[in-house]
């Protein structure tokens, strides 16, 4: 897959934007200019609709529709240093950082030598399922790599917009699903805002408590957070220069991250900054109530 050309890889439809998304007018009228979308995400659910209809018609969600505009309207561009490197893992075939291998690298377990053994056959049949099983969620985990990194590809240099929308809990997400800013590991680390900001005093202060939490000391109180990090500079700074180390880069599924961020205080003072930071490892989702 990683030499097929862009359209046959890729539905056309939900991808990111090159323009801003249309404003949310109403519970169907936002979003993307020319795909229907819907303002909230309901299956098969006419009540939910009916609800959302009808409080859309009264005016009572104006400031919600308010609030997924300004996440659409955040401008976002590809950060060609992680991609480069990610593409050149992906051509190589080998495993890095949650990239699966183009081959499968568990050998295929061998039938016992006496097949008449129940017992010895059972053991054999369970590991071939899970070997299939294995087997199987490399095959798609390396299809929704090529996704992140063909979409990527084809928005180098660009800049682009995620328009967003609801879940029946009222959290809001991107409403592209193959890559976006709250998306795994290697989509977050593909992408950096828009609009670069002088890091400074505070914001170099947070960009250390970040890479603490990738690194897994997340539980320590931010000064120790950030005395953490300043003790291991070094190790900080070998991520950023020495990015397929595996030693150094793949501690853990936020690899990518750590390379991203530690980029960033190799160049701090610089040039202005563009990454994002998460305060939370694992919940990225936005409320809107």
């Amino acid at each position: 897959m990683a030499s097929d050309g862009l359209r046959e890889t890729l539905h056309p439809r939900h991808l990111p934007m090159l323009v801003t998304p249309k404003p949310w007018l109403s519970d169907e009228d936002g979003g993307y200019l020319n795909n229907p979308t819907q303002a909230m995400r309901y299956k098969d659910s006419q009540e939910q609709r009916a609800y959302l209809k009808h409080a859309s018609s009264k005016g009572h969600v104006e400031l919600v529709f308010a609030g997924l505009d300004v996440l659409g309207s955040t401008p976002w561009k590809i950060n060609r240093q992680v991609f480069d490197i990610v593409l050149k893992v992906w051509n190589e075939g080998g495993r890095l950082c949650k990239v699966p291998p183009a081959v499968y690298e568990v050998a295929e377990p061998q039938p016992p030598e006496d097949l008449h053994d129940q017992k010895a056959k059972s053991i054999y049949l369970q590991r071939m399922k899970a070997w299939r099983e294995g087997k199987s969620g490399n095959h798609s985990e390396r299809c929704s790599v090529n996704y992140k990194v063909e979409i990527a590809r084809a928005f180098l240099g660009d800049t682009i917009y995620f328009p967003h929308n609801l879940d029946f809990r009222g959290r809001a997400y991107p409403i592209p699903p193959h890559l976006n800013h709250l998306g795994d590991d290697l989509s977050r680390g593909l992408l950096k805002f828009g609009e670069s900001k002088p890091l400074g005093v505070r914001g170099l202060r947070w960009l250390k408590i970040h890479l603490a939490n990738l690194y897994g000391f997340d539980k320590a109180n931010f000064d120790e957070r950030e005395n953490w990090v300043m003790e291991r500079l070094a190790q900080v700074y070998d991520s950023a220069e020495n990015p397929l180390d595996v030693r150094i880069l793949c501690l853990d599924s936020v690899s990518w991250l750590i390379h991203r961020s530690g980029r960033k205080m190799v160049d701090q003072g610089r040039r202005p900054m563009a990454v994002s930071g998460d305060m939370h490892r694992t919940s990225r989702g936005f409320g809107v109530s």
